[in-house]
């Protein structure tokens, strides 16, 4: 399952340009085992995918480095894909061909894709036409809680009381406890577990909205797109390992 978003290209992080589809192999990264991102290995002659009814066939210029990778190539995301499986969640580029009753979409249209089933780390990937067009010291509103462990109880101090909310969703730093006891007399705000793959398969409009509030922003300049540490497709293992021992500082991409 995932999402398709178009977006406007005066927000895209990376130069898109219009291309053919290839007629030789297709480079992508496959995980061959639950072993971890050392097992990932470089394919130069896999077929390009067909876009079934209601799909759209994305040539990716650029993928986003995750932990959600990292958990899936050791079998610790549940749901996740067995190996061998193309990796790969997030990628941006443009729509390549569109499958039967896809009508919202036009080959060359700039996208966003997401899907937890995989296949970002590629030149082409097939997901989902589901889309919305992209168009004082009293504590945060807003916390967006990803690591977990001790940080959370950080997190959650940081919050504005009563009003504040933190959404939690992610755990790359261990489990964190939080008791009843805490909510009531501690932490008076309101706690929210979101999954993204949940996310993509109860609610995907409001994913979409949710991007194209955030495309908004960005096309407004109040956020900022953020320089990515580049990595060539090749060097897929080598991200993946750097981000999985904390020796990274903001975004990776692999670039196609």
């Amino acid at each position: 399952m995932g999402q398709v978003a178009e977006r406007r290209p005066l927000v895209a992080a990376f130069p898109v340009q219009v291309q053919r589809l290839a007629q030789d192999g297709v480079r992508t990264l496959q995980q061959t085992s639950l072993n971890g991102p050392q097992d990932l290995r470089l394919i130069t002659d896999a077929p390009v995918p067909s876009p079934g009814p209601g799909e759209v066939l994305i040539r990716v210029t650029a993928a986003g480095v995750n932990f959600v990778d990292i958990s899936q190539t050791r079998g610790t995301f549940p749901g996740g894909p067995q190996p061998p499986y193309l990796a790969g969640i997030e990628g941006v580029g443009e729509v390549a061909a569109v499958g039967d009753g896809v009508t919202d979409l036009e080959t060359g249209a700039h996208v966003i894709g997401v899907g937890i089933g995989g296949g970002a780390f590629a030149e082409y990937m097939v997901l989902p036409a589901e889309v919305l067009r992209l168009t004082g010291g009293t504590g945060a509103d807003l916390v967006l809680e990803s690591v977990g462990g001790a940080t959370l109880d950080a997190s959650l101090a940081a919050t504005k009381r009563v009003t504040g909310r933190v959404v939690v969703h992610g755990v790359v730093g261990g489990e964190a406890t939080i008791t009843n006891w805490d909510l009531v007399y501690k932490h008076q705000i309101h706690l929210i577990g979101l999954n993204i793959g949940v996310l993509f398969q109860a609610a995907p409009h409001l994913f979409g909205e949710v991007m194209g509030q955030l495309s908004e922003l960005l096309a407004a300049g109040v956020l900022g797109p953020g320089r990515p540490t580049i990595h060539e497709l090749a060097e897929g293992p080598k991200a993946l390992t750097e981000l999985e021992t904390r020796t990274t500082v903001g975004k990776l991409a692999l670039l196609l």
